[in-house]
């Protein structure tokens, strides 16, 4: 596939796609033509990196996951370092319910005049 097939597919713009080539991310087979061609494999990580970015994980997290695929202990590895990055999440997502419920009790306030 294409940077254009692929930012089709996952609705990501072109420039991010190259960005995420610039940092070593995402690999492909450059064609004769400038433009470069991904496997299925590398859309695969695509897929990930894409779930990986919007859950907080930096490029150098990215990288080091998408390397210990096929590695010795790579699985456990890689499951570590989800469990940590899911702790980190949930921790994020309570800390915004707490802003939540703040705001709720201002609003409950200024209903009821006492704000």
């Amino acid at each position: 596939m294409t940077i254009k097939e692929i930012g089709e597919r996952f609705c990501i713009p072109a420039e991010k796609l190259r960005q995420y080539e610039a940092e070593g991310l995402i690999t492909g087979t450059g064609l004769g033509d400038g433009t470069t061609d991904f496997s299925e494999a590398e859309v695969r990580d695509l897929g990930m990196i894409c779930i990986f970015t919007k859950a907080g994980f930096t490029c150098e997290e990215i990288r080091q996951y998408l390397a210990l695929d096929g590695t010795k202990d790579g699985a456990e590895r890689q499951v570590r370092m989800l469990r940590k990055k899911r702790g980190e999440l949930l921790e994020r997502i309570h800390c915004e319910q707490k802003l939540l419920d703040k705001i709720d009790y201002i609003i409950r306030e200024k209903k009821n005049g006492d704000f």
